[in-house]
């Protein structure tokens, strides 16, 4: 089963339904979502962002038999070490079949070519309206959109890019590209700019669209293409001189950390034999990557390298990575339920959070550690809860003594111990340093307006055209 969420009445608010075999979800209007779903197996399924399907990771695989071991009568320490090479074989086993059931999956994907679907919306009080059935599809789907309330989807057909709607449970052709409904714009959907996926520097904002980076001067005007052809990025991280690039592994492990220098544009390999990339943080110029690994295995780690060049593990053995931030003399990483503190020099990690909640997006403020909960829709500080709900806590920045706070497609302040929402912007995404905060709408990994905040009001400086 896939799990998508439906909004409900309320503004902000969310509940999950399930959608067996779902590739495609988009929010329709208040308390409405349609998901479209396919036979294939579910498991290689993704959602339709810009390039189309791609492979989801699946669960965990457990330890292959070992065999049948009968060593002669052994010391404690002859058993300590034969104990340890069991560890080993069973993780090198059970690395084989990731490896094995990894391959497998992107074969299966590439059989399960999107060739029957079918469109249901899904209601918040749990009503299904199916609007087409095991409809067959002689063309390439490439996204999912939506034109006030009605679902588009996007194809290829004949070399060109079209748009079919859905009318008496079949799919009709639209002679003119449509705009983009508001209800998307307002919510947006699975395939929007994630918090990891932007950089800001002292002249330009950063952000992945695609496989490219954009990028936009602090004063406004026409985003630019920065970076081209990086498939698969997932998280920025910028300095004076650099742009920092982290990609997910394709076929084979070869995620990667790309060195871009701003000045020419000239690129480098850095950490390379990553799987899942998430986050990217830099302090007192050493390079954090965290690396969440391969799907449902606790094999996340933390990587660091020095000024000089030098890479080294600060932490591995780590649940799913959500996230990662710098406080100080410390890397707190937000990792499986729990939030743990390393010293950046290295050394063994303290739990700083471990009640069974799910942390997903972290900071530190005002002395403290603060997380969003994405179970309890809460936002937590190191001492206690804070008022009122949180939905969809999306990210977090420090803008010298406030902490903002994208949630629910608005943004929060708190400033002096106090809460304030700021009236007049969509806040997906929220970008801030010591000089300026900046807010981002997005949709289908593309953005779609760009604020700079001054103060308390958002100032728009850039807004996409639609293509009529």
């Amino acid at each position: 089963m896939t799990i998508v969420p439906v909004a409900l009445g309320t503004r902000g608010a969310w509940r999950e339904v399930e959608a067996k075999g779902a590739v495609a979800v988009a929010p329709l209007t208040e308390g409405r979502v349609v998901v479209v779903t396919s036979p294939g197996d579910p498991a290689v399924m993704a959602p339709i962002g810009l390039q189309g399907l791609s492979a989801l990771g699946g669960g965990g695989i457990g330890v292959g038999n070992l065999g049948r071991l009968d060593p002669p009568p052994l010391s404690p320490l002859g058993r300590e070490r034969l104990e340890a090479l069991r560890k080993q074989r069973a993780a090198q086993e059970a690395k084989a079949a990731r490896e094995k059931a990894e391959r497998e999956k992107r074969k299966a994907a590439e059989r399960s070519k999107l060739q029957i679907l079918s469109l249901t919306v899904h209601h918040a009080d749990g009503r299904e309206e199916v609007l087409a059935r095991d409809l067959k599809v002689p063309f390439e789907v490439r996204r999912l959109e939506v034109e006030g309330a009605e679902p588009l989807l996007v194809v290829r057909d004949k070399g060109a890019e079209a748009y079919r709607r859905i009318a008496g449970g079949n799919l009709v052709a639209v002679t003119q590209a449509p705009k983009p409904g508001p209800a998307a714009e307002e919510r947006p959907g699975w395939g929007s700019i994630g918090p990891r996926a932007t950089a800001l520097d002292a002249t330009h904002l950063y952000w992945i669209e695609g496989d490219q980076v954009m990028r936009l001067a602090r004063s406004g005007g026409m985003p630019e293409v920065f970076v081209e052809e990086v498939e698969r990025a997932s998280a920025l991280a910028t300095d004076e001189r650099n742009l920092y690039v982290a990609r997910h592994a394709g076929e084979k492990r070869d995620g990667e950390v790309l060195r871009i220098r701003k000045s020419d544009g000239h690129r480098e390999r850095g950490f390379t034999d990553l799987v899942r990339p998430v986050a990217l943080q830099i302090a007192g110029g050493a390079l954090f990557v965290a690396d969440d690994g391969y799907e449902g295995a606790d094999d996340g780690v933390v990587h660091v390298r020095s000024p000089s060049g030098e890479a080294r593990v600060l932490i591995q053995g780590l649940g799913t990575i959500r996230d990662l931030a710098i406080d100080g003399e410390r890397v707190l990483v937000a990792a499986g339920r729990t939030v743990l503190s390393v010293p950046r020099a290295g050394n063994a990690p303290a739990t700083l959070i471990g009640s069974g909640r799910r942390p997903q997006v972290l900071t530190s403020f005002d002395g403290e550690v603060w997380w969003a909960d994405s179970e309890a829709d809460r936002l937590w500080s190191t001492t206690s809860p804070q008022s009122g709900r949180f939905m969809r806590v999306r990210s977090m920045a420090r803008r010298g003594r406030e902490l903002l706070v994208a949630s629910g497609g608005r943004l929060r302040v708190r400033r002096d111990g106090r809460w304030s929402v700021v009236a007049g912007a969509d806040a997906s995404v929220v970008v801030a340093d010591e000089n300026g905060a900046f807010l981002m709408a997005s949709s289908w990994e593309r953005a779609t307006r760009i604020y700079r905040l001054d103060g308390d009001e958002p100032a728009p400086i850039y807004e996409a055209k639609s293509e009529d």
